[in-house]
């Protein structure tokens, strides 16, 4: 197993159904935070109650569902891969959503099972358990699909991992015409 001391620092959020196996849906939580992991969204699993088949968390009961699912979007736009609770393969139209949106911004999708619909599945990475999902997990995050916003993300989640963080728009800027600087001179050297 992964350990807390082993494992990369990761931001993910759950997506899926929150109304399904949602005991396995708590485990799941536990052991992602359990494994040194930040979960941005939802921030908890305490299922107050459900309209309409919108599911609200503790804290969220005056909340709006499109307030909600913004922050749960932006927090997909901010983390290193979404995991997907899809019991029995089920993946409803707010959970479709989520998946797609996290293709689009260059975030990866995983899951313990895979979704139903053929097309879903296209954008999803089987995995047997978050802690074997954290040892296939690259250290490096792809590129996204191109898109400025996207771009910025990315770039974001990679200077972070990578210990530059703290860095203002000059020093970004030297640091990338250093990383040009190497893949010209590889790019000559062939």
């Amino acid at each position: 197993d992964v350990s807390e001391a082993t494992a990369p620092a990761c931001e993910i959020v759950l997506s899926g159904t929150y109304r399904k196996d949602v005991e396995n849906l708590k485990r799941t939580y536990e052991e992602f935070k359990d494994l040194g992991c930040t979960i941005l969204s939802p921030t908890n699993i305490s299922v107050v109650s459900e309209v309409d088949g919108f599911v609200y968390m503790k804290g969220e009961e005056t909340e709006t569902p499109d307030t909600i699912e913004g922050r749960h979007l932006n927090a997909i736009q901010k983390a290193n891969f979404v995991w997907l609770h899809a019991p029995d393969g089920y993946v409803g139209p707010t959970a479709a959503l989520e998946v797609g949106f996290a293709n689009a911004v260059g975030v990866p999708v995983f899951a313990q099972q895979l979704p139903k619909d053929k097309i879903l599945q296209s954008f999803v990475r089987l995995a047997d358990s978050p802690s074997a999902m954290l040892r296939m997990w690259p250290r490096h995050p792809e590129p996204p699909a191109p898109a400025l916003k996207a771009f910025q993300e990315y770039y974001k989640r990679a200077a972070l991992q990578r210990g530059y963080g703290n860095e203002g728009p000059k020093e970004c800027l030297l640091l990338m015409v250093e990383e040009v600087g190497e893949l010209a001179r590889a790019v000559r050297k062939r």
